[in-house]
């Protein structure tokens, strides 16, 4: 999880990323990657003469017999002899019992048909497997697209200074705060990757070998912004304009379940009105004192909501 006060750059992703996408975030988005279907070989189309006439033509007829006569349905050929056998003279005549011109385009329509069922099927094979990856890549591009999401959130509020950013050796030791312009950049994506920069090279996207640093948030920061994602502002769409204030109130309201019957403590609201804010300037101390008061029922501020409540119990 991270030293006391701070979170580590990878569970801090995770937090983020639950509050931000809900349901929808699995956990491992940061792990996410395109796929590349595996495609496998496709023999080029088979090419068998009519009539053989030449030794090579011989040689291409006997060798597709041999390869595929196993799977065509139909008793294999029987030698012959005479003026129409397929004989050639010398060794390659020698080598393979002849074929009679009408013996040879018998097989050669099985060899064709064999030949075609086997090179469509391994082009229906890598259609599938293109098809597949494709699915499964529209569901990792939406976890890469998640994580980068996420990232980008982290990226701005360090670069603003909004979350407070240390560094430390892997191996232990102090915490070394990291300056905010080391968030002013557009090669950030290596520390969400591997957890860490390099100090000698801080702005390389490989990953950190001569002096890596892991990064680490301030909790307190982190956990802001987590609770800012986690309760949002209520939609605003009907409503008139609203000051940065009012917005703020109506934030704490929904966050902290205010109802006529639920009335929590003035310093409660005080804390979450603090926490929610994120405005320009800090909030002055009377400004946040009079947004909890206006938050809670008149008679709280009186003290009779609490004796009610105990009543009613």
């Amino acid at each position: 999880m991270g030293p006391a006060g701070y979170v580590f750059i990878g569970q801090a992703v995770l937090d983020l990323g639950a509050a931000i996408f809900g349901e929808a975030w699995v956990g491992d988005e940061p792990q996410s990657k395109l796929i590349a279907p595996v495609i496998g070989p496709v023999p080029p189309p088979l090419s068998l003469p009519i009539e053989i006439a030449t030794a090579k033509e011989y040689r291409d007829a006997q060798n597709a017999v041999t390869m595929f006569a196993p799977f065509i349905d139909q008793p294999p050929p029987e030698p012959t002899e005479g003026r129409n056998a397929l004989a050639l003279p010398g060794a390659a005549a020698s080598r393979k019992p002849p074929l009679s011109q009408a013996q040879w385009l018998s097989v050669r329509k099985g060899v064709l048909a064999v030949f075609g069922g086997l090179r469509q099927k391994a082009l229906d094979d890598n259609d599938q497997a293109r098809a597949d990856a494709a699915s499964r890549n529209v569901v990792a591009q939406a976890k890469i697209d998640r994580f980068l999401s996420v990232a980008r959130e982290i990226v701005t509020e360090c670069e603003s200074g909004k979350i407070r950013t240390a560094h430390r050796s892997p191996y232990g030791g102090a915490m070394s705060p990291m300056d905010r312009d080391m968030w002013n950049t557009e090669r950030w994506l290596g520390r969400f990757f591997y957890g860490a920069f390099d100090k000698e090279i801080p702005f390389d996207l490989g990953e950190p070998t001569d002096d890596p640093r892991l990064i680490f948030f301030d909790r307190d920061d982190m956990d802001g912004l987590v609770r800012r994602h986690r309760y949002p502002p209520p939609r605003m769409e009907s409503f008139p304009h609203m000051s940065p204030y009012m917005k703020l109130m109506l934030a704490v309201v929904e966050k902290a379940g205010v109802t006529a019957e639920n009335q929590p403590p003035k310093a409660s609201l005080e804390a979450e009105i603090a926490d929610l804010w994120r405005g320009e300037s800090p909030l002055s101390g009377r400004l946040i004192d009079a947004m909890a008061t206006l938050i809670r029922e008149p008679e709280s501020q009186l003290g009779r909501a609490a004796a009610r409540t105990l009543k009613s119990s």
